[in-house]
């Protein structure tokens, strides 16, 4: 399976972007120029846990580029362009032997400067989950999060942080799990 694009405007101008055959391709979000698209790519020949992986494409179907290794993708999250186009953030697996443990990164569209963004709440590194999501102006993640513990101990939410990892703030805390977080178009608020 592929990715597919068509026309909002009339349904109409379905283009075959990738194809994946035996596997499987998840977009996750356009460049901000509209001329590429992040996406999740699934291969189920692959060892288990080293099967997915984040791949660039432009938006007809040319320039294919993987950006993470294998193990270090989401399939059920993807990555999130950075709106000056310099960055994707992703979660991905805190060491890829083990999928339990999601972290979260970033790398530029090319692949280089793969890097682990730490977050610490309290001095303790917590554990993200669910998809991240670029603010308006760049500056701030907000991304899915839990600090684990015994039960009616851990904290789990949307949080939000500086592109750094640094100054976390808890945004939800509903008694189910919240996940993927999108920022949206919306400049930041007072």
């Amino acid at each position: 399976m592929g990715i597919y694009s068509i026309r909002s405007s009339d349904g109409r101008g379905l283009r075959r972007i990738t194809s994946n055959p035996g596997g499987h391709d998840s977009p996750s979000d356009y460049s901000p120029d509209g001329r590429r698209i992040v996406f999740t790519r699934f291969d189920p020949s692959r060892p288990d846990r080293s099967n997915e992986a984040l791949f660039v494409v432009n938006v007809d179907g040319t320039g294919l580029r993987q950006i993470t290794p294998w193990g270090l993708g989401n399939d059920e999250a993807g990555g999130s362009w950075s709106p000056d186009g310099d960055w994707i953030v992703f979660t991905g697996p805190d060491n890829p032997r083990d999928s339990r443990a999601i972290a979260l990164y970033k790398v530029h569209p090319d692949g280089s400067a793969l890097a682990k963004i730490p977050v610490i709440i309290g001095g303790v590194k917590v554990q993200v989950f669910g998809g991240a999501s670029w603010s308006p102006d760049g500056s701030r993640i907000a991304f899915a999060l839990s600090t684990g513990g015994p039960p009616g101990s851990s904290v789990e939410g949307i949080f939000v942080a500086n592109a750094d990892g640094s100054d976390v703030q808890q945004v939800t805390n509903a008694p189910i799990f919240d996940a993927h977080p999108d920022w949206g178009s919306h400049p930041l608020g007072p």
